[in-house]
């Protein structure tokens, strides 16, 4: 249980560093408009939908170790990206790496434990792993400022160094006893994760909570593109001196409409 609670712990203080000052750095440093801003939000979004069942067929076939810890390495690289070249292809490129690692990450972690010490047991891990996500969350919001104080990018950098060495943790620490992949995997893992793949889109046409479940992510991440659009378009507005859209600024930025 250590492992996931390292995992948890850092990966929330990463996000949070990453998150607080993400909008600023894109705005100021890489020069992106309304327009961009939500290009790159739909780039992240539209590669997560399109990779998590791909993905999610190597955590079930060969190993959610191995599905862990790329996913780590490719999140750490996409910040690391993003925070090194600033420039306008580059962030969509990020945002593609990042989406492509989240869906590595998704679900393998949690079946990973659930695998090595048992659904009870991992359910109050579940648990204790939020409480650890919310103290590294709010320990991340100031450090990131004081990052920020010295370059815009440099929380994005440092974002995605603790990934990597997360990512390298991992490969030292974490184990997997309990895991076996299907005898069809091992004679021919390709074939075996294509008939897992169409196994699921099948189940996804032919049940009808798991399409609408679909459906309900591709409208919930356009939502959140057009109120990340309103809510940019307004602190541009804002920072023209109009009391009205500062306010509304920070009310937004408080509620967390403008993180990524």
């Amino acid at each position: 249980m250590r492992v996931y609670y390292v995992h948890a712990a850092a990966s929330a203080y990463a996000f949070a560093v990453f998150a607080t000052l993400s909008s600023i750095y894109r705005i100021r440093d890489v020069g992106l408009g309304p327009f961009e801003l939500v290009l790159v939000g739909t780039v992240l979004e539209a590669t997560v939908l399109l990779t998590e069942l791909p993905t999610g067929v190597v955590a079930d076939t060969i190993s959610r170790r191995l599905s862990v810890l790329v996913g780590t390495v490719l999140i750490g690289l996409g910040f690391m990206l993003e925070g090194l070249v600033p420039v306008f292809a580059s962030v969509l490129a990020a945002q593609m790496v990042w989406g492509l690692g989240a869906s590595f990450e998704s679900g393998a972690l949690e079946a990973w434990l659930s695998d090595e010490i048992g659904e009870a047991r991992a359910n109050l891990a579940f648990l204790r792993a939020a409480q650890l996500r919310q103290a590294g969350l709010l320990l991340g919001i100031p450090f990131a400022a004081w990052l920020g104080s010295v370059t815009l990018g440099l929380p994005l950098i440092f974002c995605g160094a603790v990934f990597l060495v997360l990512a390298a943790y991992l490969a030292l620490a974490m184990r997997e006893r309990s895991f076996t992949p299907a005898e069809a995997a091992h004679r021919n893992p390709v074939r075996s994760m294509r008939a897992t793949l169409v196994r699921a889109a099948s189940a996804a046409r032919r049940r009808l909570l798991i399409g609408t479940i679909l459906i309900v992510a591709v409208f919930v991440g356009a939502s959140s593109a057009l109120r990340r659009r309103r809510s940019i378009a307004c602190g541009r507005r804002a920072s023209s001196r109009d009391p009205a859209c500062r306010r509304a600024w920070v009310r937004r930025w408080r509620s967390g409409c403008l993180r990524p």
